[in-house]
């Protein structure tokens, strides 16, 4: 439900602005819908594997690197700094951050229209990245499902042998 309300969020406000901005700026409404379902479904696959890894992480390392890991691709990508109209090395590094694609990619559609759909490179890269997500879904899936219900059997194992406590003292449950 939050990638929903945050789509519709995100469709909203570029909506504002391509209809906030001067007349001499040229948008295209199939670059930004592209840019759009790019967007959704970058969110909804990132956040079913963060969501599946962080059920069999039982370390509180795992928070600290995700935190630290949103906080860097928040910084680099192109709305805390302009980036240069040369190109250079570092900004070659900060494209590798897929957010910047998606980012770089809603900015140039509201201000330079259909010619931000040219970089196909780039496109194929950002896509790589939704395959990788996908196949760490698509792995993890099976593995989170035994991992529930094997929580899922022995609490219910407990729980049913709760009424009776000398069956819950023999009752042995191993993993």
């Amino acid at each position: 439900i939050y990638t929903v309300i945050f789509s519709i969020g995100l469709l909203i406000s570029i909506g504002v602005v391509v209809f906030a901005k001067p007349v001499n700026l040229d948008s295209s409404f199939i670059a930004i819908a592209f840019y759009w379902f790019m967007w959704n479904v970058f969110i909804i696959l990132v956040s079913q594997v963060l969501g599946l890894i962080r059920m069999v992480s039982r370390y509180k390392l795992f928070d600290v690197i995700l935190y630290i890991m949103f906080a860097v691709m928040f910084l680099t990508v192109p709305i805390i700094f302009i980036p240069s109209e040369k190109p250079s090395i570092l900004m070659h590094i900060l494209m590798l951050n897929p957010l910047f694609y998606l980012v770089s990619g809603i900015e140039e559609a509201v201000i330079i229209g259909i010619n931000s759909l040219g970089n196909l490179p780039y496109h194929v890269y950002f896509l790589v990245w939704i395959g990788i997500a996908g196949l760490l879904l698509y792995i993890f899936r099976p593995h989170i499902a035994y991992e529930k219900f094997r929580m899922t059997r022995n609490r219910s194992i407990h729980l049913k042998n709760t009424a009776d406590p000398e069956k819950v003292k023999s009752t042995n449950i191993t993993n």
